[in-house]
């Protein structure tokens, strides 16, 4: 067996990915070397049709080349990826010092069918809850019952697509600013932690 190379580093950029990857992480990328290439792997490869690199998941395996989609894709993409395109494994997710590992093959597999589920049942329950939860945001109160390190708090980062401006609560970005619209999106169920005034404001 080959030995294998160092792991390349490159930052991510886009939302196919979502929740798995966000901007602006920097991905740890591992050469397969003499390693098959597995269902259920994200892998760094570069799109045979525009050349454009591109981070997806491998969601099947055949003789013509690699299926692949984005965690936030609903459709395969439309060209089979061959294994000269490929790079490498996306193994790990860095964001300042903290490191997260991105599981492949099996483990990869089902945790992308687990998020292809999930997304229209957390759809379906904000509609039914849209009421109720849109009062209890509005209302800002529950803001005070988070310690004082649990806040929600604005950080920006500089990206290769520009300024990102996202909202935190601890670590967990809850939140990122739609600068053309002059909003702030933020994922259910943290609305209900930002006050009204400042949610506007910032």
């Amino acid at each position: 067996m080959r030995p294998l190379c160092p792991p390349l580093v490159v930052r991510y950029v886009g939302t196919s990915m979502h929740p798995t990857l966000r901007e602006p992480e920097m991905l740890e990328i591992l050469p397969y070397g003499d390693r098959p290439v597995r269902a259920g792997d994200v892998i760094f490869f570069r799109n045979p049709e525009n050349s454009r690199l591109i981070v997806h998941r491998v969601r099947i395996v055949t003789d013509k080349g690699f299926v692949t989609r984005g965690d936030n894709c609903t459709v395969d993409d439309d060209v089979y990826v061959t294994r000269d395109a490929v790079a490498g494994q996306v193994i790990a997710a860095l964001r300042g010092r903290r490191r997260r590992t991105i599981a492949g093959g099996r483990r990869g597999d089902l945790l992308a069918h687990w998020l292809r589920v999930r997304k229209p049942i957390r759809t379906y329950l904000a509609r039914i809850f849209r009421g109720p939860y849109h009062t209890l945001a509005c209302n800002g109160a529950w803001k005070r019952l988070l310690p004082p390190s649990l806040r929600p708090r604005t950080v920006a980062f500089q990206s290769e697509a520009g300024r990102i401006r996202c909202m935190l609560i601890g670590r967990r970005i809850i939140g990122r600013r739609d600068d053309a619209r002059g909003v702030w999106q933020i994922s259910f169920p943290f609305r209900m932690f930002v006050e009204e005034a400042e949610h506007r404001r910032r």
